[in-house]
């Protein structure tokens, strides 16, 4: 939409030499990640070797800096982040899953919106 050009589904009709442009840089750009990784991945998959103790600190390093900058610096991110990564661990150590809840969670105000809607267009059968 910046370039003027309407997306949309008539996208493909009205700009076909772009949409050409676009799938073969996406085939040329496969073809230079799966070179690029087929030769990389014994190096990276070292990375199984490197103790817990000293990847951990980095993993939830990088999660900090990652959740505080996805908002222009919203310390309620992070901690957010930290309590739901609390909430996970509770989960693990009584055997709860943690799947539903996150589905549930993310969802739950969504499904309970179109749930009601639902309702209402089938006058509440």
């Amino acid at each position: 939409m910046l370039q003027g050009i309407a997306v949309g589904p008539l996208f493909i009709k009205q700009n076909t030499s772009t949409w050409n442009t676009v799938l073969v840089a996406l085939l040329i750009a496969n073809v230079i990640m799966f070179l690029v990784m087929f030769f990389a991945i014994k190096y990276i998959s070292k990375i199984i070797y490197i103790p817990k103790t000293r990847l951990y600190p980095v993993i939830i390093l990088m999660c900090v800096v990652g959740a505080y900058a996805a908002k222009n610096g919203i310390m309620f991110d992070i901690w957010a982040m930290f309590i739901f990564g609390a909430l996970g661990y509770v989960f693990n150590k009584i055997n709860i899953p943690n799947a539903p809840f996150l589905i549930g969670f993310i969802l739950g105000g969504d499904f309970e919106k179109y749930f009601i809607d639902s309702l209402k267009g089938a006058d509440g059968i």
